[in-house]
């Protein structure tokens, strides 16, 4: 039997994106224009404004105070962030970053990396020293990366400051980017009830979402900690280096925390995303907090 309902489109449309929004964004998270999508925040649901912090980050006392400690004490010339940018798919990845940066590995004492933590025993407010690492369950690609660098950050006596949110977080925050990138982002992949363009859209949409929150976030829960660290007298006097490893696609965070007043320089272990027409156009969605349809329908690069 023919059916009457005319064909799907093999190019994505706005009625796709009002689909897409409704099925599995539960009508939030974006605005959709003729040119394309602006993000909203995930908390409160305001439009996303280009060089600003979420709202629904600063709606978070750890990360607010973060930010904070961020801005103050990269105005009065007390702290430097070096950036280390590269792939984190395989424990060579790791090795690279040591042998083509020794310096600036070799210098810090704190370090921030992009780990899952929790806080035992019910502490609120706990220390560096007093949390669980919760590296990724993998022998293999990312949980090899992790093993390899908590391996020698430990050997060297380095202090480990995670930098995700922490894995046992109930605030909506935490929630809410759980739920874009396990609930939507990791589903939609597999969704057959999706037209290819939906699908593709709905993965890229997630992940721009999450990526614009979560890579803010990242830099207050690093502020969060060293915070922490001040205030209980374990940060030397005087001015600080601390260094931030996070992925190659991380490079808009160097803008970020230049807005924060904090000096800092970015490394990387070959030329990254950003060199690249792609990786250009998804640092310029991050930037300015929108996606244009013809963006909206380039497949993801992984």
């Amino acid at each position: 039997m023919v059916s009457s309902e005319p064909p799907a489109s093999p190019v994505l449309q706005q009625k796709d994106l009002y689909e897409v929004r409704t099925a599995l964004f539960g009508g939030q998270h974006f605005d959709i224009g003729e040119d394309g999508i602006r993000t909203r925040d995930v908390v409160t649901g305001e439009t996303l404004r280009p060089d600003e912090i979420p709202p629904g980050i600063l709606l978070d006392p750890a990360l607010r105070a973060g930010f904070d400690y961020l801005r103050t004490r990269g105005k009065e010339n007390r702290l430097t962030i070096e950036l280390l940018l590269a792939p984190h798919s395989k424990a060579r990845d790791f090795t690279l970053m040591t042998e083509l940066h020794p310096g600036t590995m070799a210098g810090p004492l704190f370090m921030g990396v992009e780990a899952d933590w929790a806080s035992p025993g019910g502490i609120t407010s706990p220390l560096p020293g007093q949390i669980e690492l919760r590296p990724v369950p993998h022998t293999e690609g990312r949980g090899a990366f992790q093993h390899e660098q908590f391996s020698w950050l430990r050997a060297r006596g380095k202090v480990i400051l995670p930098c995700e949110l922490a894995d046992t977080d109930p605030g909506p925050l935490a929630q809410s980017l759980r739920h874009l990138w396990y609930g939507i982002y990791e589903k939609s992949a597999a969704d057959q009830t999706l037209t290819p363009p939906q699908r593709e859209a709905a993965r890229l949409i997630a992940q721009h979402v999450y990526q614009a929150t979560r890579q803010w976030a990242i830099l207050g829960q690093l502020g969060y900690w060293l915070h922490r660290l001040d205030t209980a007298d374990q940060l030397p006097a005087g001015h600080l280096t601390a260094l931030l490893m996070l992925g190659s696609w991380h490079h808009t965070s160097l803008h970020r925390l230049r807005l924060l007043h904090v000096p800092a320089r970015a490394h990387s272990i070959s030329d990254g995303p950003e060199t690249t027409p792609y990786g250009k156009a998804w640092m310029h969605t991050l930037r300015t907090m929108r996606m244009s349809m013809d963006f909206l329908q380039t497949p993801l690069p992984y």
